[in-house]
């Protein structure tokens, strides 16, 4: 029999919850399908997540809520009152995530959209949302070392995920590794009552005037030029109102071009490059001298001996 260690003991007590939750959800169908008629709307199917597709009865529990979770009604009935009672509870989190019909005071997040039944805000949401809150770096941010650093300073409560967390960091401490497993595990089998936020932004069209101007002058000249050689090729003006659809699949921007040359009599050529190499997650063009012309597939095999070297 092997020995009991910290993740162990997680495992034991996430097993006893999975199971027992199974018999809990599956006793409180009858409530999920009457809160939905008290609500007044349609059932709607959704991805099934977690352990939810393992019976009939779990997945139509897992699509009643999700669907109360994702709707909203003013009506409020013994059935929506009683699983709002379940969903509030401790056990799931740090607080209620969104408006509802029976709290609307003291939610998380009372700008978002309101739901009959409110999912939970838990530790992994806090830490998420303090670690992907900029649009423009998100997909840089949002690591599990980033987000695991967030979780040591988010408080625990009384949930699944909260206890997940503290197992990671206890064993991080032995093996200086960010591996949340037990986080991980804790969420998968909470999935239904967490809350997953939503990181959403409008997209600008943030071009100075003269940008586009100066733009579509270069874009006319090339249509004149293939005009004169006689080719029907086209390069259509960019504007607002096509500028989103034209800004996907645009070429890399790592690339190296030669922009002077030097001869001095009795010393080798030199040739002076600029070319854009990356600081952090950010482009930033770089300058080299070198004795040989530099090119862009040149520069892309070996890009940090141009950036760590202006002459060589």
């Amino acid at each position: 029999m092997p020995d009991v260690d910290n993740f162990a003991f997680f495992r034991i007590v996430d097993k006893q919850v999975r199971e027992a939750m199974q018999q809990v959800e599956t006793e409180m169908l009858p409530v999920a399908q009457g809160a939905l008629k008290e609500a007044g709307l349609p059932l709607q199917e959704h991805p099934v997540e977690g352990y939810y597709g393992k019976t009939p009865e779990l997945t139509q529990y897992f699509n009643h809520i999700r669907t109360l979770q994702l709707n909203s009604s003013d009506k409020i009935g013994d059935a929506i009152r009683k699983l709002h009672n379940f969903y509030t509870n401790e056990v799931f989190g740090l607080g209620q995530a969104v408006r509802t019909a029976i709290n609307s005071k003291g939610v998380w997040y009372p700008i978002e959209p309101p739901a009959v039944i409110s999912p939970m805000v838990d530790p992994l949401t806090v830490a998420v949302v303090q670690v992907g809150k900029n649009p423009a770096t998100v997909h840089q941010d949002l690591t599990i070392e980033n987000i695991t650093k967030a979780l040591e300073g988010v408080e625990l409560g009384k949930g699944l995920v909260g206890f997940g967390s503290l197992v990671d960091r206890v064993e991080r401490r032995h093996t200086g590794k960010y591996n949340p497993i037990a986080t991980t595990l804790a969420r998968e089998t909470t999935v239904l009552s967490a809350y997953v936020p939503t990181l959403r932004c409008m997209l600008e069209y943030r071009v100075s005037p003269e940008v586009e101007a100066q733009g579509n002058t270069v874009i006319d000249a090339y249509n004149a030029l293939f005009e004169a050689a006689g080719s029907n090729v086209r390069i259509q003006n960019v504007t607002k109102k096509n500028a989103f659809g034209l800004n996907h699949n645009l070429p890399e921007m790592n690339r190296c071009v030669r922009i002077f040359n030097l001869e001095l009599h009795g010393q080798d050529k030199e040739f002076y490059h600029w070319a854009i190499g990356r600081e952090g997650y950010q482009p930033k063009v770089i300058d080299f001298w070198r004795k040989e012309v530099v090119t862009t597939d040149m520069f892309k095999k070996a890009p940090e001996q141009y950036q760590n070297q202006r002459r060589a």
